[in-house]
């Protein structure tokens, strides 16, 4: 750790130019930050979850990160479809390199424009995918609109459904993640955006109507995961909605 000042500089000065990238420049940069990442080897961090009833630690979510500083930061820059891509299949990969037969959930998130790649399928059908992972829940996060009867990512997510214990609806109730998905898609349940306790918080029918939507999902047997938990004040809101799991920092 003892570069580790030397290691953030790529990345912060990629945060720097952003307002003047062009389309190339942005492909430039992406190319400079997935030769970075590989070289230094991405590694996994955990992240505790709390069942919000119990206070018991049921899972644990995984995030790479480079050092200490984690990669997951990123998906706010304009980053190109590719590279989006190459992220997540190296996250897949580490999964797999990782993954071990304890009785502990863990969980990994996607993006749903690495469904629509025409190169997934080949790279999710190698040997080193075979066997289904139990112990480990997919958080889908729509970073784009769903192209309506997409064969390509109709038929991934099936295989997705089949390997994993479960896919999760990320970001449910803002930008792409929207209600339409939920008749489109046998999604195991959904992990609410933190814009609910904006709208549940302004004067309104907001908070009633967003019990009504998770209680018929919860009546349906999805489970229903909050966004990140930084306090017993936001951990009680979430669990006032209806949330029975939260992501917690410790």
């Amino acid at each position: 750790m003892s570069n580790q000042h030397n290691d953030v500089q790529p990345l912060s000065s990629f945060m720097n130019h952003l307002s003047l990238m062009t389309k190339a420049t942005i492909r430039d940069y992406d190319e400079i930050l997935m030769n970075e990442l590989v070289s230094n080897k991405l590694d996994l961090i955990t992240e505790p979850v709390l069942d919000l009833c119990t206070n018991v630690n049921v899972y644990q979510q995984w995030e790479m990160v480079r050092k200490e500083q984690l990669i997951s930061k990123i998906a706010h820059l304009p980053l190109m479809l590719d590279t989006m891509f190459r992220l997540d299949c190296k996250a897949l990969d580490l999964l797999t390199d990782r993954i071990d037969e304890s009785s502990i959930l863990h969980c990994i998130s996607l993006r749903s424009s690495t469904l629509q790649h025409k190169d997934f399928i080949n790279h999710i059908s190698s040997n080193k995918y075979k066997s289904k992972y139990k112990n480990v829940v997919l958080l889908l996060q729509f970073n784009e609109p769903y192209q309506s009867n997409s064969v390509c990512f109709m038929s991934n997510f099936t295989l997705l459904k089949s390997m994993f214990a479960g896919v999760i609806l990320d970001g449910f109730g803002n930008g792409s993640a929207s209600l339409s998905l939920l008749d489109l898609f046998d999604f195991d349940g959904i992990k609410v955006h933190s814009i609910f306790k904006e709208l549940i918080d302004r004067p309104g029918k907001s908070k009633l109507l967003i019990e009504i939507i998770i209680n018929e999902l919860v009546k349906d047997g999805k489970t229903i995961f909050s966004p990140l938990v930084l306090s017993d004040e936001v951990k009680e809101f979430y669990k006032s909605i209806g949330c029975q799991y939260g992501v917690v920092i410790v």
